[in-house]
């Protein structure tokens, strides 16, 4: 029983570990270039699945996430690599309602955008970015499903899109991530998020 609790906590520690390790390598690429720095953000985040009974019409899964991103590259072209963190209820609900309780799915997530500023000058900046993600789950609640992380995908990919606006150092964000394949491994069934994140630009 003592060794199950340290290996739980010995695994929690390097996930967070990895995670720390991610957000300096983010902070390094973005320091090496001429229009360089690092986005740190948190927000709200929805969840909808083409499985009807995990998400009825009409419904989302509410939840919320903290993530990092690098810019590097001159001019209005740029790389924007990220890491983020989401919690997800696994109950859905009409509406949104970021801290919700319940059991939660939470994942971890890689993507690499090509961006574009629109708009450049000094005070504010307007920026669109596409490119491809991929959502790790990490942890499952106990629900009335039976979901757990036998029954998911350990990996599933998106395509994103995503606008933003710099006001001096204050950043908004809106992304849209469309699901490339299935989150369940016994349904034919695609999630798609949307994001809305304020953070930092440093």
């Amino acid at each position: 029983m003592k060794d199950s609790i340290c290996d739980h906590k010995c695994g929690k520690l390097n996930q967070y570990l990895k995670i720390v390790c991610l957000v300096s390598l983010l902070f390094v690429m973005g320091s090496v270039s001429a229009q360089n720095g690092l986005t740190l953000r948190v927000g709200a985040s929805s969840l909808m699945t083409s499985w009807e009974t995990f998400t009825p019409k009409g419904y989302i899964h509410n939840g919320w996430h903290v993530g990092a991103s690098a810019r590097f590259g001159e001019d209005r072209f740029f790389m924007n690599p990220g890491l983020l963190y989401q919690s997800i209820s696994i109950l859905s609900q009409k509406g949104v309602f970021p801290i919700q309780r319940g059991a939660r799915l939470t994942l971890l997530g890689f993507s690499m955008l090509a961006g574009y500023r629109l708009i450049k000058t000094r005070p504010f900046t307007m920026r669109i970015h596409t490119g491809v993600g991929a959502n790790y789950v990490t942890t499952i609640d106990d629900n009335a499903f039976g979901l757990d992380l036998d029954s998911v995908e350990a990996l599933h990919f998106q395509a994103i899109g995503d606008i933003g606006f710099d006001f001096y150092w204050l950043t908004l964000d809106v992304r849209y991530s469309y699901g490339l394949s299935n989150i369940f491994k016994n349904q034919t069934s695609k999630g798609n998020y949307m994001l809305l994140s304020l953070g930092f630009f440093i």
